[in-house]
Formats: structure tokens, C-alpha cells, sequence
């Protein structure tokens, strides 16, 4: 995938997908880890945003947080997630394309094979969705059917 086009639509897939994590997706955050011998016991916080954890956070000046506040108000998160989905399918179909615009025909199909093995009698069974391996028919003890 090249061009210009793609490079803009995975900077406009950053873009929302940054917004949607800091502002909307909540993580944990560790708080404490004791060891007790082999066990580690982790306590978290309780899970918060990135755009909470810099309104609880002291360190942050009130500029930035009242910033903060009025993005956030603009933002919304169902529009955001369709944005995200938009753009990955405008890449999955500009990367679908031109990666079938000089490929090789198609491969044939190979055969899907299931195996079962029961305990209670030594045949396995293979279930295929064609033809038979020729090396593998006329072993004793293995059944062959289609699905």
C-alpha cells in the first residue's frame, strides 16, 4: 500500500483512535504488587481514562485541564468508532486491491482434514472436504468419509 491517500487515511485512523483510548477507554492501573513466596497479589485502581486520570492528577495546570474539558465535550464516541471502522475498511480494500492487482491466479483448493481418535476402539477417523491423500487410503485401522 502506497501513496499519498493511504498515508491519510492511516493518519485519520490514528487520529480517532486516539482520541476514542484517551478520552473513552478505560485501564487499570497498578497500585501495589506483593510477593508472598511464588505468588504475586497486584492491586489495582479502579479503572480510569487518560482524560481522567489527568483531571484527578495535581501535577496538570488548570489551562490544560479546562482544555481538556471543552475537547472532550466536542467529542463523541459513537462517532468516533464509525470513523475508525470507516477507515480500516478503506484500507483493507486499497490493500485488497492492490494486492490482487498483479497477483497469481488463485490456488486450488486443498482438502480439510478432521481428525477424532477414540479411546474405546484404536480407529481413527479423518474427515475431509475432497478427495482421499492417495498415500493414505488403504491403511488399515483409518476410515475415510466426506463432511
Amino acid at each position: 500500500m502506497s501513496g499519498l491517500a493511504a498515508g491519510g487515511a492511516v493518519q485519520r485512523l490514528y487520529e480517532s483512535a486516539r482520541l476514542y483510548v484517551n478520552f473513552f477507554q478505560p485501564s487499570f492501573m497498578l497500585a501495589s504488587k506483593q510477593r508472598n513466596g511464588a505468588r504475586v497479589l497486584k492491586s489495582y485502581y479502579p479503572p480510569l481514562t487518560p482524560y481522567q486520570q489527568m483531571l484527578a492528577s495535581d501535577a496538570v495546570d488548570a489551562t490544560v485541564k479546562l482544555r481538556l474539558r471543552e475537547q472532550f465535550a466536542a467529542l463523541d464516541p459513537v462517532a468516533l468508532l464509525n470513523a475508525i471502522r470507516e477507515v480500516s475498511q478503506d484500507l483493507l480494500a486499497r490493500s485488497n486491491k492492490e494486492s490482487h492487482a498483479g497477483a497469481s491466479p488463485p490456488l486450488p483448493s486443498v482438502p480439510r482434514i478432521r481428525f477424532s481418535f477414540s479411546h474405546s476402539t484404536p480407529k481413527i477417523n479423518y474427515q475431509l472436504s475432497g478427495q482421499a491423500p492417495a498415500a493414505a487410503r488403504g491403511i488399515p485401522g483409518v476410515h475415510f468419509g466426506t463432511e
